[in-house]
């Protein structure tokens, strides 16, 4: 089974972008239930890694991996489009050393 947000070879690029829809939306709703964006980046972080099958880091130290980003950026590029705070998701997927890594982010949701 692939992570959320990434098509296996076989799996159409439409397919792969409707499932990011999903993903985008479930997010959203995620925003709304919640009442801000705080947590987001550990909440992903945690799916990917239960994905992979890996252990999850402790949540008051979260460094998001490269994989991370492959994983999750086409989701949150729909989510960016969808929501009328995207500067503040986008700034809650900023925490310990990922800084660097968000105008990429960034980009790709623009």
């Amino acid at each position: 089974m692939n992570p959320p947000g990434e098509a296996p070879a076989s799996q159409s690029p439409t397919s792969a972008l409707s499932q990011a829809g999903l993903l985008a939306l479930a997010l959203r709703e995620r925003r709304r239930v919640v009442g801000s964006w705080n947590g987001l980046a550990g909440e992903l972080l945690n799916t990917s890694r239960l994905t992979a099958n890996t252990q999850a880091q402790p949540r008051n130290r979260i460094e998001l991996p490269p994989s991370f980003f492959s994983t999750w950026s086409t989701p949150i590029a729909c989510l960016y489009g969808l929501i009328p705070d995207p500067e503040d998701m986008l700034l809650s997927l900023a925490p310990s050393g990922s800084a660097a890594r968000l105008p990429l982010l960034a980009i790709h949701a623009c």
